[in-house]
């Protein structure tokens, strides 16, 4: 995983530079929340699975997550070189690949990075406030979204807003 091949047509510059981190051979479980937090805001969770002989199933545990999700979204059919995202949102939102990858990068106002997601069985959760843009987007990707908040409630922003992530963290500092 590295952070150079993002798409040039959908780099955001704001300057600094962009890291690539990756779950670090940590297994996670939805079911617990336990977290890997590679950016403050940013979080990867583990997704259950259970795979046999007809396939794979995805278990999304309501109960289990931060937040109960009232709205879902798929992302699919994207054509190559387009980005999805390009802003920051004014409430929480959990990102799966269920099929293919993508590149997913972050930034919270004081720390940027980026990660591949090329695994089904782990998610982002990112924080309200954190800029986030998907690119490289493999044939055949679907993306699903869950969030707390309504569509038409949502507000988008065209930057990261560290004061939303630190209510969020429960710290007056974005990194931490």
């Amino acid at each position: 995983m590295t952070s150079t091949n993002a798409s040039a047509s959908c780099a955001r510059q704001t300057g600094g530079t962009l890291r690539s981190f990756a779950p670090l051979g940590i297994r996670l479980t939805m079911s617990t929340m336990d977290i890997h937090a590679p950016l403050k805001g940013v979080t990867l969770v583990a997704i259950e699975r259970r795979p046999d002989q007809r396939g794979n199933i995805a278990i999304f545990g309501w109960a289990s997550m931060p937040f109960v999700p009232v709205r879902s979204f798929a992302i699919f059919d994207v054509p190559p070189g387009t980005c999805r995202g390009g802003h920051s949102l004014s409430c929480d939102e959990l990102l799966w690949v269920a099929a293919g990858s993508c590149r997913v990068s972050f930034d919270n106002g004081q720390q940027k990075a980026s990660l591949a997601l090329e695994s089904n069985d782990q998610g982002v959760l990112v924080s309200a406030g954190v800029w986030l843009e998907l690119s490289d987007f493999s044939p055949g990707t679907v993306v699903l979204g869950f969030a707390p908040v309504p569509f038409g409630e949502t507000r988008k922003f065209g930057a990261p807003r560290p004061d939303l992530i630190a209510a969020r963290t429960g710290t007056g500092d974005p990194t931490g």
